[in-house]
């Protein structure tokens, strides 16, 4: 029996960072076996103290401001992406724009990727009306750029821009590299549009609005959870920032609907509670 728990508390300890178990392990499985608390309590202790030790040691070289901002570009970038469909499918080279800005920045290199952000960003010089007279499309006179329709666009487009731009003033280290994940997204969703036909389907097709409202929710309850194990604020403000620039720009511009207001709602609540949460050190400490 003392040796089936030891197995299991040594793989529960694969949650920690390698340096911290190659310097613990014996000592917190010999303390675990000698106290014989429920297992499976204290296996979800260690689980979710390795995860919280993973992610202190992740963000210690990184104020929680410059965190926090450099997720929010990231996550600002791949909603773009998904508004942008139409965009992409005219002008190609938007996409590339977008998969390029999104992978300097997830490497850290906020300065390269700021010109590539720029490039995206609308230049308004006079309005024209939408091909179907339903609203007020913006024409830009960059070579890289193409017609802008709803201003929500406009704001998505511009909040990455602002945010590298932010970035690339701070000194100190290098900002630590994301995960690839997120200009590989931003790449599917850039093939994606070049096989569609916007001029026989609708622009928004309600199972691609709900897909990526379910996205948004799913994130936002990692953020919760991250926020929840650390007490940092980087996630809470990550999230601030995105229901900013992306989900409240939509939120106005989108129609009065029962099942839209619930789930702007339900984003806006996880995002407050995210942000409850990271200040609940300060009020206990």
């Amino acid at each position: 029996m003392t040796d089936r728990m030891e197995r299991h508390y040594r793989r529960a300890m694969l949650a920690y960072p390698r340096g911290y178990r190659a310097a613990n392990t014996d000592a917190v499985v010999a303390t675990l076996l000698e106290v014989r608390g429920p297992v499976a309590r204290e296996t979800l202790a260690l689980v979710r103290g390795g995860l919280a030790e993973r992610l202190r040691e992740r963000t210690a070289r990184t104020p929680w401001w410059a965190g926090g901002l450099h997720l929010a570009a990231l996550a600002v970038l791949a909603s773009a992406a998904t508004w942008a469909l139409p965009l992409m499918n005219l002008r190609p080279v938007s996409g590339v724009l977008l998969v390029a800005a999104a992978l300097l920045t997830a490497l850290g290199r906020v300065r390269l990727a700021l010109p590539f952000a720029l490039a995206l960003t609308p230049h308004p010089v006079r309005p024209l009306i939408g091909p179907d007279d339903v609203g007020v499309a913006w024409y830009s006179g960059r070579p890289l750029a193409a017609d802008y329709g709803p201003w929500t666009l406009t704001v998505i487009l511009w909040a990455p821009a602002v945010l590298l731009a932010v970035l690339s003033l701070r000194r100190g280290p290098r900002l630590p590299r994301r995960s690839l994940l997120w200009p590989a997204v931003i790449a599917a969703m850039a093939v994606y549009a070049h096989s569609l036909n916007f001029d026989t389907a609708p622009d928004w097709e309600p199972s691609f609005a709900l897909l990526r409202t379910a996205c948004e929710a799913g994130a936002l309850l990692l953020v919760l959870a991250a926020t929840a194990l650390v007490r940092d604020a980087r996630w809470a403000l990550a999230a601030t920032v995105y229901l900013a620039c992306t989900v409240a720009p939509a939120a106005l511009l989108a129609a009065n609907s029962p099942h839209r207001t619930a789930a702007y709602g339900t984003l806006a609540a996880l995002t407050l509670l995210a942000i409850a949460t990271s200040r609940r050190k300060e009020r206990t400490a």
